[in-house]
């Protein structure tokens, strides 16, 4: 990839200085190249002002964020002002944010790694008995709770209403930092190392972790053996967001069990100050100058557009789809449930390949098939378009994506029987 622009929150009394928190980053990026780097006045920006920032050096500049977390409909804004002076985000903040919001549980497979938590508005927690002390949960949201904790504590039985009023108040407490949506996650001790806790940070590119840091400020310095998060741990966290570019909080607590307390955008996401800030962004450029990454081949489920098909009330009998001709070879993502599918094919207006949702019944001659073409492979392996990889149409619809692996494979074959059974003329399940 071509070089980006990496936009500095500046400072809240002086739009020309960097925010503090960012001084080191900001240095260490300005070293770089492969970086563009300004300044912006965000925080003056989330409070109403103009939006103040150099224009970019060309129109559609690819473009990271670095600055404090803030609600979805405040980066939504943000990007829209950023594009009219020429830069174009890499990534979407609040699809990092999690499913729901917040956690991790619509991700299946990390989902162990997930600390208790309750939705605002449910009753939970026990005042205790006997010998068992009251239960004790936290108020935060996608980025974590207060730095002061004791504004943020649930201690025993709380009912729906009081939940909701501390929720409030959490919300009112943060400001423009709120994010995600408010919850109640169980308060948990973590491990430590001569007083320091086990907290690691790790961020990922294109799926693939590249860096890891202590979060504790010189950690490591005061605990040179500082437990450090396990290889598989790490793992379960590659490529379970189409997002560019994200970061993960790694605790260890001290029943010795290891478990993440933040799954969020990389570009609201600091390095851990005193870490090791010029490797950071060494790496990062690195990984930028080489994406994308794609595999030589992936499996693939194709198929061909039926020639005959009836819409409407009335059944009427149409030839091929609005967008593609009879016989047209598409290149399927994997298909919904609720049989709609991603299709990439070459439509009846343009050479060039499209992504579409339709309806799998509209298909036949479904084969499994290795695919090549790099146009193709990147398309499948983005299905929510990193715009600067593919110029088709994001899509939501689809259940990961295919690679090399006799799973996909598996599953390609088991789709195909499937889908092969499927009557042309049938109501589609929904």
């Amino acid at each position: 990839m071509e070089q980006i622009a990496l936009l500095f929150e500046s400072s809240a009394e002086n739009p020309n200085v960097v925010d503090s928190v960012w001084y080191n980053e900001w240095l260490a990026a300005k070293e770089l190249t492969q970086f563009d780097v300004h300044l912006f006045n965000y925080e003056a920006y989330l409070n109403g002002e103009e939006l103040i920032c150099n224009k970019a050096p060309k129109h559609d500049m690819p473009t990271f964020l670095r600055c404090h977390p803030t609600s979805k409909e405040n980066y939504k804004r943000l990007e829209r002002d950023f594009l009219s002076l020429g830069y174009r985000l890499l990534t979407d903040s609040w699809r990092v944010i999690g499913p729901e919001e917040w956690g991790l549980g619509g991700y299946s497979f990390v989902g162990d790694y997930e600390i208790e938590n309750i939705n605002v508005g449910a009753c939970f927690g026990s005042s205790g008995h006997g010998s068992y002390p009251p239960t004790v949960y936290v108020v935060r949201d996608a980025d974590g709770p207060l730095s002061d904790l004791n504004e943020s504590l649930a201690i025993g039985y709380f009912s729906g209403d009081e939940g909701k009023e501390l929720a409030k108040k959490f919300e009112e407490a943060k400001g423009t930092y709120f994010t995600g949506g408010a919850f109640f996650e169980e308060y948990v001790t973590k491990a430590t190392c001569n007083e320091i806790p086990v907290i690691w940070r790790v961020f990922y590119f294109e799926g693939k972790a590249f860096f890891k840091s202590p979060l504790e400020p010189d950690a490591l310095t005061i605990c040179p053996n500082l437990p450090k998060p396990p290889k598989k741990l790490i793992g379960a966290f590659q490529d379970v967001t189409w997002n560019l570019f994200y970061a993960c909080d790694f605790i260890l607590l001290k029943e010795g069990i290891w478990k993440c307390n933040r799954f969020f955008d990389g570009q609201m996401s600091q390095v851990p100050i005193g870490e090791e800030t010029e490797k950071f962004y060494t790496t990062l450029a690195r990984c930028i100058k080489k994406a994308p990454q794609i595999p030589e081949w992936v499996w693939c489920l194709t198929a061909e557009v039926r020639d005959e098909n009836k819409i409407g009330k009335d059944k009427r009998i149409v030839h091929g789809t609005r967008h593609f001709s009879p016989g047209t070879k598409v290149f399927l993502h994997p298909p919904n449930w609720d049989e709609r599918v991603a299709a990439i094919g070459i439509p009846r207006y343009t050479d060039k390949y499209i992504r579409v949702v339709m309806d799998v019944r509209k298909l036949e001659h479904f084969e499994l098939e290795k695919v090549s073409d790099p146009e193709i492979v990147t398309a499948l392996r983005n299905p929510g378009n990193i715009w600067m990889f593919t110029h088709m149409a994001p899509t939501s619809v689809g259940r990961g994506y295919w690679d090399q692996s006799d799973e996909s494979k598996q599953r390609i074959q088991e789709d195909i029987d499937w889908l092969s059974h499927l009557d042309p003329d049938g109501k589609r399940w929904s």
